[in-house]
């Protein structure tokens, strides 16, 4: 059953004062006569007037509605001591909680009141929980796995680099170290330059190879003994020579086979030449010595820069491009086949073939001796810009060269002439420089030539068709083993 609260502005009951303490006066429907009582709409009790203004009347508690089958809550009273339940004592007195030490850790500090307990630790390396873990180093193999690798060192590096990249990488994840990345590109770069490194090792046990099984016990003599070189030189291997044949279209000289495959070579260009896919009958510095003769007696091979040889093969590098290289072949074939129209006859004598070629040689080219100044001062090395100046292509078609350039372009016009000839190198006894000049067979006797000497100043012919011994005073000389194999040298002397 729902309770109607009090209305606090119902009319008093029966007996109840209706003034209240203060000056406010009573209502007006207070002071007599019956009020009618408001209709009734059967949901609010009926509603008396309000109450004057001012204090408000003292309340009394309000009624107690004894509802059918509640009691009223007994009055509150404040709880008695807390009794432990059946079975357990009290509680004990707080204390603040210990810690316990944790293994392989001496006793932490207790903590001050409120702060967490402390952490209980991992492995060393391993994250520590509530606070930072240690600053993470990169593995020093993964750094050198990356370094090799890239740098491969013919292959060598790049087994380093993958053998410690691997390492690197099991290091990392046991460590937790940083450097996986590297690592792995380490790895991977080293299989690529593994990958590129397998032709030179070809190469290599190609070039060797065959120079270990057979060694140097070859004597050259064997070699040589089927030419001679008191004959014109042969620009033909003969019909058993392992040797292919000239498939140029200029002329090729030297002393043997050998040589003259050489000079074939390097007249096409070859930068790398394999004697050994044709002869092992020489090798190491018995190869050298031939490569030797040959880029010195053909004026074709203009431009041998720097060469090496191991084993059956040889490696020349060139100072001209492949194209100029062949532009200035066909240059000086042609200029060489002008000059010799215009100065030679087929009535003359070897002798009077060489007296022209000298003439006009020397009528036709200075020494040059701004080239001279740059090799001095390129540390004894032809500057590129001056290339011309050592082979024939300075004398015969910019006039002007030193005293190689000269002695090449001699050679050149007197074999193609038809008198044999050979170019010479050595060095002048007075300063101990660097010179060249040449050779001729006249009547199956040896003459030596100076055309630079020749071409003076002032022009002259006092060392032409001369002996070895009349090169006197500062025109002293002494001949080097660079020019012609060795073994020959001796049969070059003139009376």
């Amino acid at each position: 059953m729902t309770q109607v609260p009090p209305n606090p502005f119902a009319p008093p009951s029966p007996g109840e004062p209706r003034g209240t303490s203060g000056s406010a006066e009573a209502a007006p429907w207070a002071a007599g006569g019956p009020v009618s009582a408001a209709p009734t709409y059967g949901a609010p009790p009926p509603y008396g007037a309000p109450p004057a203004y001012g204090t408000p009347p003292p309340y009394g508690p309000p009624p107690v509605h004894a509802s059918p089958g509640y009691s009223p809550p007994p009055a509150y009273s404040p709880p008695s001591a807390y009794s432990p339940p059946p079975g357990h004592g009290p509680p004990p007195p707080y204390t603040a909680p210990g810690y316990g030490t944790p293994a392989g850790h001496g006793s932490p500090t207790p903590p001050a009141w409120g702060t967490p307990p402390p952490a209980v630790y991992g492995p060393y390396g391993s994250p520590q929980p509530g606070g930072f873990a240690p600053p993470q180093k990169t593995n020093g193999l993964a750094i050198t796995s990356l370094v090799t690798g890239i740098l491969g060192l013919c292959g060598i590096g790049s087994l380093v680099g993958i053998i410690t990249g691997f390492v690197a990488l099991n290091q990392i994840s046991t460590r937790r170290e940083k450097g996986r990345g590297l690592a792995i590109g380490g790895v991977v770069a080293g299989f690529v330059t593994l990958l590129l490194s397998i032709p030179f090792w070809i190469g290599f046990a190609e070039d060797f190879g065959e120079g270990f099984r057979q060694g140097f016990e070859e004597s050259l003599q064997e070699t040589v003994q089927e030419g001679s070189i008191e004959a014109q030189p042969s620009q033909e291997p003969d019909s058993t020579s392992p040797f292919p044949p000239n498939d140029t279209p200029y002329p090729v000289y030297g002393s043997t086979d050998l040589v003259r495959f050489l000079g074939q070579s390097m007249i096409v260009r070859d930068e790398t030449i394999r004697v050994g896919d044709h002869s092992q009958d020489a090798s190491g510095p018995e190869l050298e010595d031939a490569l030797l003769e040959a880029a010195f007696q053909n004026p074709y091979a203009i431009d041998v820069s720097r060469y090496s040889c191991a084993g059956y093969t040889c490696r020349v590098v060139y100072g001209y491009g492949a194209d100029e290289h062949a532009a200035l072949q066909r240059q000086l074939l042609t200029r060489s086949e002008e000059v010799l129209a215009a100065i030679i006859d087929e009535s003359m004598s070897d002798e009077q073939k060489v007296v022209a070629i000298n003439r006009w040689l020397t009528r036709n080219a200075t020494y040059d001796d701004d080239a001279a100044d740059a090799l001095e001062a390129n540390s004894g090395r032809a500057p590129e810009a001056f290339l011309y100046a050592w082979n024939a292509t300075g004398v015969m078609m910019n006039g002007k060269g030193v005293c190689e350039s000269y002695a090449q372009a001699f050679n050149l016009l007197a074999n193609a002439a038809g008198v044999t000839s050979v170019f010479v190198s050595g060095t002048l006894t007075e300063n101990g420089g660097a010179h060249a000049w040449n050779k001729v067979n006249i009547n199956g006797e040896w003459k030596a030539i100076d055309v630079t000497w020749n071409a003076g100043p002032p022009i002259n012919t006092h060392f032409l068709l001369i002996n070895d011994s009349e090169f006197t005073g500062s025109a002293a000389r002494t001949e080097d083993t660079d020019w012609m194999i060795d073994a020959f040298i001796p049969d070059y002397a003139t009376p």
